[in-house]
Protein backbone atom coordinates (compact mmCIF):
# COMPACT_ATOMS: atom_id res chain seq x y z
CA UNK A 1 0.00 0.00 0.00
CA UNK A 2 2.65 2.23 0.53
CA UNK A 3 4.59 1.86 -2.19
CA UNK A 4 1.39 1.96 -4.59
CA UNK A 5 0.65 5.20 -2.59
CA UNK A 6 4.33 6.38 -3.35
CA UNK A 7 3.48 5.62 -7.21
CA UNK A 8 0.44 7.86 -7.28
CA UNK A 9 1.77 10.97 -5.13
CA UNK A 10 4.86 10.83 -7.60
CA UNK A 11 2.07 10.48 -10.91
CA UNK A 12 -0.12 13.42 -9.44
CA UNK A 13 3.15 15.43 -8.43
CA UNK A 14 3.94 14.58 -12.57
CA UNK A 15 0.90 15.70 -13.25
CA UNK A 16 0.94 18.99 -11.50
CA UNK A 17 4.07 20.15 -12.29
CA UNK A 18 2.90 19.20 -16.43
CA UNK A 19 0.33 22.00 -16.01
CA UNK A 20 3.16 24.24 -14.18
CA UNK A 21 4.92 24.47 -17.07
CA UNK A 22 2.23 24.95 -19.54
CA UNK A 23 0.82 27.27 -17.93
CA UNK A 24 4.66 29.24 -17.47
CA UNK A 25 5.07 28.60 -21.32
CA UNK A 26 1.58 30.60 -21.68
CA UNK A 27 2.80 33.22 -19.70
CA UNK A 28 5.82 33.56 -21.35
CA UNK A 29 4.17 33.50 -24.90
CA UNK A 30 1.80 36.39 -23.70
CA UNK A 31 4.74 37.93 -22.53
CA UNK A 32 6.74 37.98 -25.67
CA UNK A 33 3.59 39.14 -27.42
CA UNK A 34 3.22 42.13 -25.73
CA UNK A 35 3.20 43.99 -22.72
CA UNK A 36 0.67 45.10 -19.72
CA UNK A 37 -0.97 48.14 -20.57
CA UNK A 38 -2.35 50.37 -18.24
CA UNK A 39 -5.22 48.12 -17.17
CA UNK A 40 -2.70 45.29 -16.58
CA UNK A 41 -4.02 43.42 -19.83
CA UNK A 42 -1.53 41.76 -21.99
CA UNK A 43 -1.28 45.03 -25.09
CA UNK A 44 -0.29 43.02 -28.51
CA UNK A 45 2.97 43.48 -29.60
CA UNK A 46 3.65 47.13 -31.11
CA UNK A 47 3.82 47.25 -35.20
CA UNK A 48 6.75 47.34 -36.62
CA UNK A 49 7.76 50.29 -38.09
CA UNK A 50 7.05 50.35 -41.78
CA UNK A 51 9.07 53.70 -42.96
CA UNK A 52 11.96 53.66 -44.54
CA UNK A 53 15.08 55.08 -42.31
CA UNK A 54 18.97 55.87 -42.07
CA UNK A 55 20.70 53.12 -40.73
CA UNK A 56 24.26 54.12 -41.84
CA UNK A 57 26.30 57.35 -42.86
CA UNK A 58 29.39 57.44 -44.47
CA UNK A 59 31.19 60.99 -45.23
CA UNK A 60 33.75 60.48 -48.24
CA UNK A 61 35.92 63.79 -48.76
CA UNK A 62 38.10 64.47 -51.69
CA UNK A 63 41.15 67.01 -52.65
CA UNK A 64 42.39 67.55 -56.24
CA UNK A 65 46.05 67.19 -57.78
CA UNK A 66 49.62 67.02 -55.80
CA UNK A 67 51.82 68.59 -57.84
CA UNK A 68 55.55 68.36 -56.11
CA UNK A 69 57.64 71.16 -58.16
CA UNK A 70 61.08 71.99 -58.17
CA UNK A 71 60.42 74.44 -55.53
CA UNK A 72 58.42 72.43 -53.46
CA UNK A 73 60.81 69.66 -53.44
CA UNK A 74 64.18 71.62 -52.41
CA UNK A 75 62.34 74.10 -49.81
CA UNK A 76 61.28 70.59 -48.21
CA UNK A 77 64.89 68.69 -47.59
CA UNK A 78 66.25 68.80 -44.24
CA UNK A 79 69.83 68.86 -43.58
CA UNK A 80 69.84 65.09 -43.07
CA UNK A 81 68.07 64.30 -46.50
CA UNK A 82 65.01 63.29 -45.57
CA UNK A 83 62.04 65.46 -46.89
CA UNK A 84 59.54 67.54 -44.11
CA UNK A 85 56.22 67.63 -46.24
CA UNK A 86 54.25 67.75 -43.31
CA UNK A 87 53.42 71.78 -43.81
CA UNK A 88 51.58 71.78 -46.46
CA UNK A 89 48.55 70.21 -44.72
CA UNK A 90 49.07 71.36 -41.31
CA UNK A 91 45.42 73.39 -41.78
CA UNK A 92 43.73 71.44 -44.02
CA UNK A 93 44.36 68.62 -41.89
CA UNK A 94 41.64 68.57 -38.96
CA UNK A 95 39.18 68.35 -42.39
CA UNK A 96 40.89 65.76 -43.50
CA UNK A 97 40.26 64.28 -40.23
CA UNK A 98 37.08 65.06 -39.74
CA UNK A 99 35.78 62.62 -42.38
CA UNK A 100 35.29 58.98 -42.82
CA UNK A 101 37.04 58.46 -45.65
CA UNK A 102 39.41 61.00 -47.38
CA UNK A 103 41.33 60.60 -51.04
CA UNK A 104 43.93 62.86 -52.77
CA UNK A 105 45.29 62.72 -56.38
CA UNK A 106 48.75 61.48 -56.26
CA UNK A 107 49.71 63.19 -59.29
CA UNK A 108 53.95 61.89 -58.85
CA UNK A 109 56.17 59.25 -58.83
CA UNK A 110 58.29 57.14 -56.05
CA UNK A 111 60.96 56.35 -58.06
CA UNK A 112 63.33 56.43 -54.67
CA UNK A 113 66.25 57.92 -56.05
CA UNK A 114 66.78 60.94 -58.89
CA UNK A 115 63.99 63.30 -57.21
CA UNK A 116 62.77 66.28 -58.98
CA UNK A 117 60.04 68.24 -60.15
CA UNK A 118 58.39 69.46 -63.29
CA UNK A 119 58.61 67.83 -66.25
CA UNK A 120 58.45 64.57 -64.52
CA UNK A 121 57.39 64.11 -61.00
CA UNK A 122 59.97 62.03 -58.99
CA UNK A 123 58.93 61.90 -55.18
CA UNK A 124 60.77 61.09 -52.15
CA UNK A 125 58.73 58.23 -50.16
CA UNK A 126 58.23 60.85 -47.06
CA UNK A 127 55.15 62.39 -48.68
CA UNK A 128 52.82 59.31 -47.79
CA UNK A 129 53.89 59.26 -44.59
CA UNK A 130 52.67 63.26 -44.04
CA UNK A 131 49.33 61.86 -46.24
CA UNK A 132 48.50 58.88 -43.41
CA UNK A 133 49.76 61.83 -40.84
CA UNK A 134 47.38 64.20 -42.49
CA UNK A 135 44.46 61.74 -42.35
CA UNK A 136 44.10 60.72 -45.90
CA UNK A 137 42.62 56.76 -46.53
CA UNK A 138 43.44 56.69 -50.09
CA UNK A 139 45.37 57.77 -53.24
CA UNK A 140 44.33 58.11 -56.74
CA UNK A 141 47.39 56.65 -58.87
CA UNK A 142 46.04 57.18 -62.48
CA UNK A 143 46.75 60.14 -64.28
CA UNK A 144 49.41 61.17 -66.59
CA UNK A 145 52.37 61.45 -64.35
CA UNK A 146 52.23 57.87 -63.18
CA UNK A 147 54.87 57.14 -66.03
CA UNK A 148 57.13 59.57 -64.70
CA UNK A 149 59.51 57.00 -63.95
CA UNK A 150 59.10 54.27 -66.00
CA UNK A 151 57.58 50.87 -65.04
CA UNK A 152 59.95 50.47 -62.34
CA UNK A 153 59.01 53.91 -60.58
CA UNK A 154 55.14 52.57 -61.32
CA UNK A 155 55.38 49.52 -59.81
CA UNK A 156 57.61 50.96 -56.74
CA UNK A 157 55.00 53.31 -55.89
CA UNK A 158 52.74 51.08 -55.61
CA UNK A 159 54.82 48.87 -53.12
CA UNK A 160 55.27 51.89 -51.19
CA UNK A 161 51.90 52.85 -51.09
CA UNK A 162 51.23 49.46 -49.50
CA UNK A 163 54.20 48.85 -47.33
CA UNK A 164 52.98 52.06 -45.57
CA UNK A 165 49.61 51.50 -45.49
CA UNK A 166 47.90 53.94 -47.77
CA UNK A 167 45.62 52.55 -50.14
CA UNK A 168 45.29 53.47 -53.88
CA UNK A 169 43.64 52.81 -56.61
CA UNK A 170 44.60 53.14 -60.61
CA UNK A 171 47.55 51.25 -61.18
CA UNK A 172 48.27 48.23 -59.72
CA UNK A 173 51.60 45.78 -58.66
CA UNK A 174 50.65 42.95 -60.25
CA UNK A 175 47.84 41.88 -62.81
CA UNK A 176 46.51 39.87 -60.07
CA UNK A 177 45.66 42.70 -58.25
CA UNK A 178 41.95 43.92 -58.29
CA UNK A 179 42.15 47.42 -60.42
CA UNK A 180 39.23 48.76 -58.06
CA UNK A 181 38.21 49.30 -54.46
CA UNK A 182 35.51 48.32 -52.17
CA UNK A 183 35.64 49.87 -49.59
CA UNK A 184 33.64 49.31 -46.13
CA UNK A 185 32.49 52.95 -44.77
CA UNK A 186 30.98 52.87 -41.49
CA UNK A 187 28.79 49.62 -42.72
CA UNK A 188 28.35 51.22 -46.41
CA UNK A 189 29.90 49.59 -49.39
CA UNK A 190 31.45 52.26 -52.00
CA UNK A 191 32.98 51.00 -54.87
CA UNK A 192 35.64 53.30 -56.46
CA UNK A 193 37.96 53.40 -59.65
CA UNK A 194 40.13 55.50 -61.14
CA UNK A 195 40.82 55.96 -64.94
CA UNK A 196 43.50 58.34 -66.40
CA UNK A 197 43.53 59.77 -70.55
CA UNK A 198 46.10 58.58 -72.53
CA UNK A 199 46.73 56.89 -75.77
CA UNK A 200 47.69 53.75 -77.53
CA UNK A 201 50.85 53.39 -79.71
CA UNK A 202 50.31 51.16 -82.59
CA UNK A 203 51.85 47.71 -81.45
CA UNK A 204 48.97 47.88 -78.51
CA UNK A 205 50.97 49.26 -76.00
CA UNK A 206 49.58 52.18 -73.50
CA UNK A 207 51.45 55.78 -73.57
CA UNK A 208 51.11 58.33 -70.36
CA UNK A 209 51.79 61.61 -71.04
CA UNK A 210 54.34 60.69 -73.87
CA UNK A 211 55.78 58.23 -72.43
CA UNK A 212 55.71 54.65 -73.14
CA UNK A 213 54.77 52.06 -70.81
CA UNK A 214 56.23 48.47 -71.05
CA UNK A 215 53.77 45.52 -72.48
CA UNK A 216 53.79 45.02 -68.47
CA UNK A 217 53.11 48.24 -67.36
CA UNK A 218 50.84 48.94 -70.15
CA UNK A 219 48.66 46.15 -67.81
CA UNK A 220 48.63 47.45 -64.57
CA UNK A 221 47.22 51.13 -64.91
CA UNK A 222 43.84 52.16 -66.01
CA UNK A 223 43.92 54.24 -68.68
CA UNK A 224 41.17 55.65 -71.55
CA UNK A 225 41.93 56.98 -75.24
CA UNK A 226 39.52 59.68 -76.15
CA UNK A 227 39.47 57.84 -79.68
CA UNK A 228 38.60 54.39 -78.32
CA UNK A 229 35.59 55.90 -75.80
CA UNK A 230 33.62 52.71 -76.27
CA UNK A 231 36.30 50.37 -75.10
CA UNK A 232 36.59 52.25 -71.92
CA UNK A 233 33.08 52.18 -71.18
CA UNK A 234 32.83 48.40 -72.02
CA UNK A 235 35.71 48.20 -69.35
CA UNK A 236 34.19 50.14 -66.97
CA UNK A 237 30.94 47.55 -67.26
CA UNK A 238 33.24 44.99 -66.04
CA UNK A 239 34.40 47.67 -63.33
CA UNK A 240 30.73 47.78 -61.96
CA UNK A 241 30.13 44.07 -62.07
CA UNK A 242 33.55 43.30 -59.89
CA UNK A 243 32.26 45.86 -57.70
CA UNK A 244 28.29 44.91 -58.00
CA UNK A 245 30.48 41.13 -56.96
CA UNK A 246 32.21 42.34 -54.44
CA UNK A 247 29.32 44.01 -52.45
CA UNK A 248 29.21 47.59 -53.84
CA UNK A 249 26.09 49.25 -53.02
CA UNK A 250 27.39 52.94 -54.37
CA UNK A 251 29.79 53.88 -57.04
CA UNK A 252 32.25 56.50 -57.78
CA UNK A 253 34.86 57.26 -60.43
CA UNK A 254 37.74 58.59 -60.17
CA UNK A 255 38.73 60.19 -63.56
CA UNK A 256 41.48 62.13 -65.08
CA UNK A 257 40.27 64.39 -67.77
CA UNK A 258 39.84 67.38 -69.42
CA UNK A 259 41.80 70.77 -70.74
CA UNK A 260 44.47 72.05 -68.35
CA UNK A 261 44.31 75.50 -66.77
CA UNK A 262 40.42 75.53 -68.60
CA UNK A 263 38.01 77.20 -65.88
CA UNK A 264 35.18 75.67 -67.72
CA UNK A 265 34.59 71.66 -68.96
CA UNK A 266 34.63 71.09 -72.79
CA UNK A 267 32.01 69.03 -74.53
CA UNK A 268 34.45 65.72 -74.49
CA UNK A 269 33.68 65.64 -70.58
CA UNK A 270 30.52 66.60 -70.95
CA UNK A 271 29.61 63.62 -73.28
CA UNK A 272 31.44 61.49 -70.87
CA UNK A 273 30.45 62.38 -68.13
CA UNK A 274 26.23 61.68 -69.09
CA UNK A 275 27.62 58.23 -70.18
CA UNK A 276 29.42 57.60 -66.95
CA UNK A 277 25.48 58.58 -65.37
CA UNK A 278 24.10 56.33 -67.62
CA UNK A 279 26.23 53.52 -66.87
CA UNK A 280 25.30 53.71 -62.59
CA UNK A 281 27.90 55.84 -61.22
CA UNK A 282 26.42 58.18 -58.30
CA UNK A 283 29.64 60.56 -58.14
CA UNK A 284 32.09 61.49 -60.52
CA UNK A 285 34.98 63.31 -59.08
CA UNK A 286 37.31 64.84 -62.01
CA UNK A 287 41.03 66.16 -62.13
CA UNK A 288 43.68 67.41 -64.44
CA UNK A 289 42.98 70.52 -65.67
CA UNK A 290 44.69 72.47 -62.53
CA UNK A 291 41.98 74.89 -61.57
CA UNK A 292 38.36 74.41 -60.40
CA UNK A 293 35.71 73.66 -62.95
CA UNK A 294 32.30 73.42 -62.34
CA UNK A 295 30.26 71.29 -60.42
CA UNK A 296 26.50 69.67 -61.74
CA UNK A 297 23.51 66.94 -61.44
CA UNK A 298 23.12 64.87 -64.62
CA UNK A 299 19.96 62.54 -64.50
CA UNK A 300 19.91 59.09 -66.79
CA UNK A 301 16.68 57.33 -68.30
CA UNK A 302 19.02 54.42 -68.64
CA UNK A 303 20.04 53.65 -65.14
CA UNK A 304 17.43 55.56 -63.67
CA UNK A 305 20.02 57.59 -61.61
CA UNK A 306 20.97 61.40 -60.84
CA UNK A 307 25.05 61.88 -60.81
CA UNK A 308 26.71 64.49 -58.99
CA UNK A 309 29.54 65.71 -61.08
CA UNK A 310 32.67 67.76 -60.48
CA UNK A 311 34.30 68.25 -63.14
CA UNK A 312 38.00 68.99 -61.41
CA UNK A 313 38.84 69.97 -58.16
CA UNK A 314 41.90 72.11 -59.09
CA UNK A 315 45.28 71.50 -57.46
CA UNK A 316 45.47 71.16 -54.11
CA UNK A 317 49.42 71.86 -53.92
CA UNK A 318 51.51 73.13 -56.44
CA UNK A 319 53.73 75.92 -57.77
CA UNK A 320 51.84 76.79 -60.62
CA UNK A 321 51.74 80.30 -59.02
CA UNK A 322 49.95 83.32 -60.77
CA UNK A 323 53.43 85.13 -61.32
CA UNK A 324 54.86 82.19 -63.01
CA UNK A 325 52.25 80.84 -65.32
CA UNK A 326 52.22 81.81 -69.08
CA UNK A 327 49.06 80.08 -70.18
CA UNK A 328 46.65 81.59 -67.22
CA UNK A 329 47.34 84.30 -65.32
CA UNK A 330 44.08 84.88 -63.49
CA UNK A 331 45.16 82.74 -60.37
CA UNK A 332 42.68 80.39 -60.80
CA UNK A 333 46.11 77.58 -60.97
CA UNK A 334 46.50 78.61 -56.81
CA UNK A 335 43.02 76.99 -56.01
CA UNK A 336 41.22 74.12 -54.87
CA UNK A 337 38.71 72.13 -53.42
CA UNK A 338 37.91 69.39 -50.65
CA UNK A 339 34.90 67.99 -51.69
CA UNK A 340 32.54 65.94 -48.93
CA UNK A 341 30.05 63.80 -49.84
CA UNK A 342 27.39 61.87 -47.71
CA UNK A 343 26.55 58.29 -48.32
CA UNK A 344 22.98 57.36 -46.64
CA UNK A 345 22.33 53.63 -46.64
CA UNK A 346 18.57 53.22 -45.83
CA UNK A 347 16.53 49.69 -43.99
CA UNK A 348 15.69 49.36 -47.69
CA UNK A 349 18.77 48.93 -48.48
CA UNK A 350 18.97 51.73 -51.01
CA UNK A 351 22.38 54.08 -50.59
CA UNK A 352 22.47 57.47 -51.95
CA UNK A 353 24.28 60.35 -51.68
CA UNK A 354 22.02 62.89 -49.64
CA UNK A 355 24.47 65.90 -49.20
CA UNK A 356 28.08 67.55 -50.18
CA UNK A 357 30.09 69.74 -48.97
CA UNK A 358 32.60 72.21 -51.11
CA UNK A 359 35.29 73.69 -49.02
CA UNK A 360 37.51 75.88 -51.08
CA UNK A 361 41.20 75.61 -50.78
CA UNK A 362 44.32 78.48 -51.70
CA UNK A 363 47.98 77.73 -52.01
CA UNK A 364 49.45 80.18 -49.65
CA UNK A 365 53.40 80.43 -50.50
CA UNK A 366 55.44 82.03 -47.66
CA UNK A 367 58.99 82.65 -46.68
CA UNK A 368 60.22 82.22 -43.26
CA UNK A 369 63.54 81.82 -42.01
CA UNK A 370 64.63 81.19 -45.54
CA UNK A 371 62.52 78.02 -46.20
CA UNK A 372 60.02 78.84 -48.52
CA UNK A 373 56.55 77.27 -47.33
CA UNK A 374 53.73 76.05 -49.78
CA UNK A 375 50.58 75.69 -47.22
CA UNK A 376 46.70 74.63 -48.34
CA UNK A 377 44.73 77.17 -46.51
CA UNK A 378 41.38 76.32 -45.74
CA UNK A 379 38.66 79.08 -46.86
CA UNK A 380 36.40 77.86 -44.52
CA UNK A 381 33.88 81.11 -43.41
CA UNK A 382 32.79 79.75 -40.33
CA UNK A 383 36.18 80.64 -39.29
CA UNK A 384 35.86 84.08 -38.37
CA UNK A 385 39.96 85.52 -38.78
CA UNK A 386 41.61 83.84 -41.60
CA UNK A 387 44.60 85.70 -41.09
CA UNK A 388 45.35 84.74 -37.84
CA UNK A 389 44.03 81.44 -38.36
CA UNK A 390 45.81 80.60 -40.93
CA UNK A 391 49.20 82.67 -40.72
CA UNK A 392 48.36 84.89 -43.50
CA UNK A 393 50.16 87.56 -42.10
CA UNK A 394 53.41 85.63 -43.39
CA UNK A 395 53.05 88.01 -46.77
CA UNK A 396 51.25 91.13 -47.36
CA UNK A 397 48.53 90.67 -48.89
CA UNK A 398 47.81 87.13 -47.48
CA UNK A 399 43.97 87.90 -46.46
CA UNK A 400 43.33 89.88 -49.36
CA UNK A 401 44.59 86.93 -51.85
CA UNK A 402 42.95 84.36 -49.55
CA UNK A 403 39.19 86.15 -50.30
CA UNK A 404 40.11 86.33 -54.13
CA UNK A 405 40.59 83.01 -54.65
CA UNK A 406 37.34 82.25 -52.55
CA UNK A 407 35.48 84.72 -54.71
CA UNK A 408 36.98 82.78 -57.55
CA UNK A 409 36.39 79.30 -56.84
CA UNK A 410 32.47 79.77 -55.57
CA UNK A 411 31.86 82.00 -58.75
CA UNK A 412 32.81 78.54 -60.65
CA UNK A 413 30.35 76.48 -58.50
CA UNK A 414 27.68 78.36 -57.58
CA UNK A 415 25.04 77.17 -60.28
CA UNK A 416 26.40 73.56 -59.66
CA UNK A 417 25.62 73.60 -56.05
CA UNK A 418 22.44 75.27 -56.31
CA UNK A 419 21.43 72.01 -58.34
CA UNK A 420 23.03 69.96 -55.52
CA UNK A 421 21.07 71.47 -53.29
CA UNK A 422 17.86 70.99 -55.08
CA UNK A 423 18.66 67.25 -55.34
CA UNK A 424 18.90 66.82 -52.02
CA UNK A 425 15.50 68.62 -51.34
CA UNK A 426 13.69 66.36 -54.06
CA UNK A 427 15.30 62.97 -52.40
CA UNK A 428 14.06 64.36 -49.24
CA UNK A 429 10.43 64.87 -50.43
CA UNK A 430 10.42 61.75 -52.11
CA UNK A 431 11.45 59.83 -49.33
CA UNK A 432 8.93 61.87 -47.31
CA UNK A 433 6.25 61.41 -49.67
CA UNK A 434 7.21 57.39 -49.95
CA UNK A 435 7.21 57.35 -45.88
CA UNK A 436 3.74 58.97 -45.65
CA UNK A 437 2.16 56.47 -48.29
CA UNK A 438 3.40 53.50 -46.42
CA UNK A 439 1.92 54.91 -43.01
CA UNK A 440 -1.15 55.63 -44.74
CA UNK A 441 -1.06 59.37 -43.88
Amino acid sequence: MNQNRRLQKQRMLATVMGVLILILAFVVLFIQMGQEDGTGALAPAPTPDPTIRPVATATVGNTGDILIHSPILSNAKLSDGSYDFAPIFTYLAPYIKEVDYATINLELSMPGSNYQGYPTFRTPDDLVDVLLNAGFDMVTTANNHANDSGNTGMVRTTEVLKEKGLTYTGTRTTTDDKNYLVENINGINIGMVSYTHGTYLSDGRKSINGIPCTKESSKLINMFSYDRLNEFYTALETDLENMRNDGAESFVIYIHWGNEYEIDQNATQESMAQKLCDLGFDVIVGCHPHVVQPVTVLSSEVSGKSTLCVYSMGNAISNQRIEYMDDIKTGHTEDGTFITFTFTKYSDGSVVVTDAEVLPTWVHMYVTNGRKYHQIVPLDKSVSDWTESFNLTATNKGAANAQKSYDRTMAILKEGLEEWDALFFERQQQLDAKNAELTGQ
